[in-house]
């Protein structure tokens, strides 16, 4: 049994297996020639191999210690600091060399201050890393993409984090500040479907370093429903019903627990598309009403969710009062009701839908009603830790059971800045993952980036990740709203737009005036303003 730790975290537990006429000395981790296992992309700094039993607290304890290459139960030791050609010279006295194919060597300041130095880039082309046979791997890598074996298994998603599980060892660490940015996908999109969407889009774009050496952390997280499900059942339950929303709103939840660092004033960055839109929106209430627990008391996550869930009890009610000042960070600011709740830098939505986060994908059954009720939006003002929200809707999704959930500004933050955008398309147009609507999913995409730049931000828009990660808008791409299948039993009607207040994109006004036929119904109120004459 193999078990592979990317920074402290735990990301698969396979039993590894090779074919007959290969050595059994060697394993693969990535790319094979007799496998279709993913490349690795990113960077690494080291690669420690163990054959003996380690907890992850252990792992995550030691991750920011240089070895010595003597440890009990270390078989291989790559700092990645030296090495030629092809092969990562082994810090024990094993010699198990490593052998990595299709990788460049590149020295590079690193964000965090270790004494590790010269990682190993590992880019499109792909690569892969020979270990010795069935080992424990322990992976620390500074800023790492993903990282799969080979088995001919079903493999999990690996999620796009650099972050960092334990607290750094050097005092220098503590008052650099980090962008932590997490990712949540849609019901059924995932890292490994056959197009990206937005949210793999602009989670694959963030620069793993801000220019000035800012670490930009991401944490990704695919849909319910996605193959991380073990089984159909799971996978219909999860586009359907709620099934699995607690975990990935724990999952994230966690993730900013663990990585918050409140004295060097870390900066949270939330996006999501779909149901995903929903689990960031509802991240944000959970921080808000809970604060973000602090390390020692991230055994208290599960009371936190559970006393989130309560709708019946005001935030500011004496038991959540209590909870944050017992188990929460605590940040520096005037306002007193702010002390346990640090801020949210940016949240940004591709079409939330539903007041639960969900569809009504069974119009005609109150079954999936019933069992979502418990995800249902208390409340569709913001939280007032939310410093700036973006919501790109879609004009044209006519689903009777596709309801745009709209963002409202809260009256306790006069500074909060919300824009909600309307776009061309239906919902899949906005969050992406279709490759004929990417000239719209495109749009979005660009102003939801240009967005978060102005906010401090930083991509990497170059074109290393290849052409389908290159931004390209296209406001005339056709599209398909028509109403049909199941969805044809719920009914269709134009979304309204009640907002006093109507932001319409840009490119809605090109897309008008370059096709006369593009007359959305709900936006006929509006064309006079649109398109004067």
């Amino acid at each position: 049994m193999a078990k592979l730790y990317k920074n402290g975290q735990l990301i698969q537990s396979k039993q590894l297996s090779l074919p007959d006429n290969l050595n059994r000395t060697l394993n693969y981790i990535g790319k094979s020639n007799w496998t279709n296992d993913g490349y690795f992309e990113g960077q690494m700094t080291e690669v420690r191999v163990w054959n003996t039993a380690r907890l992850e607290s252990e792992l995550q304890r030691d991750m920011y210690q240089r070895l010595k290459g003597n440890e009990t139960g270390l078989v291989a030791y790559w700092p990645l600091n030296e090495g030629s050609e092809n092969i990562a010279k082994d810090q024990t006295s094993n010699d198990n060399k490593g052998t990595i194919n299709g990788a460049t060597w590149q020295q590079e300041q690193l964000p965090i201050q270790t004494q590790l130095s010269q990682p190993v880039e590992l880019g499109q082309v792909g690569g892969s890393i020979a270990t010795p046979a069935k080992p424990e791997l322990s992976v620390t890598s500074d800023k790492g993409d993903q990282i799969q074996s080979t088995d001919k298994e079903d493999r999990k998603d690996s999620q796009l984090s650099g972050a960092d599980n334990s607290e750094p060892t050097k005092p220098s660490h503590t008052s650099k500040k980090k962008r932590l940015v997490v990712c949540c996908d849609g019901t059924w999109n995932q890292l490994a479907s056959s197009y990206p969407t937005n949210v793999v889009k602009f989670a694959r774009l963030v620069k793993h370093s801000a220019d000035d050496q800012t670490p930009q952390i991401v944490h990704y997280i695919s849909g319910s429903g996605t193959a991380e499900d073990d089984n159909l059942i799971e996978r219909l339950g999860g586009g359907a019903f709620g099934w699995g929303i607690d975990r990935i709103i724990q999952d994230a939840y966690r993730f900013l627990c663990m990585n918050y660092n409140v004295e060097a004033e870390d900066e949270i960055y939330l996006v999501g598309f779909s149901r995903g839109a929903y689990i960031v929106r509802c991240l944000a209430g959970m921080i808000y009403k809970c604060g973000l627990l602090s390390r020692s008391k991230i055994r208290e996550l599960p009371k936190a969710y559970q006393l989130y869930r309560n709708f019946k009890i005001s935030p500011n009610a004496p038991e959540y009062q209590k909870f944050r000042q017992d188990n929460s960070k605590k940040i520096d600011t005037e306002q007193d009701y702010l002390q346990y709740r640090v801020p949210i830098k940016m949240l940004g939505c591709w079409d939330t839908v539903g007041a639960l986060g969900v569809p009504d994908v069974v119009p005609w059954l109150s079954l999936d009603k019933l069992w979502n009720r418990k995800y249902e939006f208390f409340d569709a003002r913001l939280s007032p830790i939310v410093e700036n929200a973006f919501h790109a809707v879609a004009i044209d999704e006519k689903r009777k059971s596709f309801p745009s959930t709209a963002m409202e500004k809260n009256e306790k933050n006069p500074e909060q800045v919300v824009q909600q955008v309307f776009f061309a398309g239906e919902h899949g147009c906005i969050g992406g993952g279709t490759e004929k609507y990417r000239g719209l999913s495109d749009c979005t995409l660009k102003w939801m980036i240009d967005e978060a730049k102005k906010l401090g931000l930083e991509f990497d828009l170059t074109e290393k990740y290849g052409e389908e990660f290159q931004i390209k808008p296209e406001p005339t791409t056709k599209f398909d709203n028509r109403v049909t299948g199941l969805y044809a039993l719920g009914g269709e009607a134009w979304r309204p737009i009640k907002s006093a207040k109507v932001a319409v994109h840009g490119s809605v006004v090109e897309r008008l005036k370059a096709d006369p036929n593009y007359r959305p119904q709900n936006l006929l109120p509006l064309l006079q303003d649109l398109l004067p004459s």
